[in-house]
């Protein structure tokens, strides 16, 4: 029996799978298992947990990058996920935090958004998933947000990792939007073009409308007052 640390680094790093208390691995999908009841170190607990759950946290796709899955969840899995992410973080390797939610939407075009409700498998999402721009890492950020009449304030954000996917014949943008509620609204967001985006910048401004692409170049950042 492993430590759950060490799964997760194998399964990372070596491309090995292992088994610890309540993580799973093979070469490709990290899950995590929790049973019921979950009575951690003999001991009962309390409050919101995650027994008799089981989740995906990572898949390893067929470009090599790692699809780590950004949903919430119980305690704790919410902390393998954590692990998980932190050591992504340290290996340098490609990945991209997206919640597997998300992903079933965009490839349903909407219609099913539960990934355990999925009409595909793992071996599909490895094949017809890929990552284009990788995630910079899981981060809280000061950005500037101007208000409808011009002023700026900051506000802090939180951020799974911008990133930009293909999810079958279509590319889509991971991100936050600063001015949703809150830490930031997160965001799935189909890019209109066929050709993958090489940079987070090309991504952000392919979401914006031609008028405003066209008042920036024109160094234009408010209407101007009638």
């Amino acid at each position: 029996m492993q430590t759950h640390l060490s799964v997760i680094e194998n399964f990372i790093r070596e491309g090995k799978g292992g088994k610890g208390t309540y993580l799973r691995a093979t070469d490709d999908v990290l899950s995590s298992k929790i049973p019921y009841p979950y009575h951690p170190y003999g001991h009962r607990t309390w409050g919101r947990n995650a027994a008799g759950q089981t989740a995906e946290l990572a898949v390893r796709l067929k470009d090599g990058s790692i699809l780590t899955n950004g949903a919430r969840f119980d305690t704790p899995i919410d902390e393998h996920q954590r692990n998980l992410i932190s050591a992504l973080e340290e290996s340098h390797r490609r990945f991209s935090v997206v919640p597997f939610h998300s992903i079933t939407a965009a490839w349903t075009d909407g219609k099913i958004d539960d990934w355990s409700n999925a009409p595909f498998g793992i071996s599909d999402l490895q094949k017809e998933v890929s990552v284009v721009v990788p995630s910079g890492g899981e981060e809280w950020k000061y950005v500037k947000v101007k208000d409808k009449n011009g002023r700026i304030t900051e506000r802090q954000i939180h951020t799974l990792g911008d990133s930009v996917l293909r999810v079958k014949d279509h590319f889509y943008l991971s991100g936050v939007d600063e001015t949703g509620h809150g830490a930031g609204m997160y965001f799935f967001a189909e890019l209109t073009t066929k050709e993958a985006p090489p940079t987070l910048e090309t991504a952000y401004n392919a979401l914006k409308p031609k008028v405003v692409r066209e008042a920036e170049s024109r160094g234009l950042n408010r209407p101007t007052p009638g």
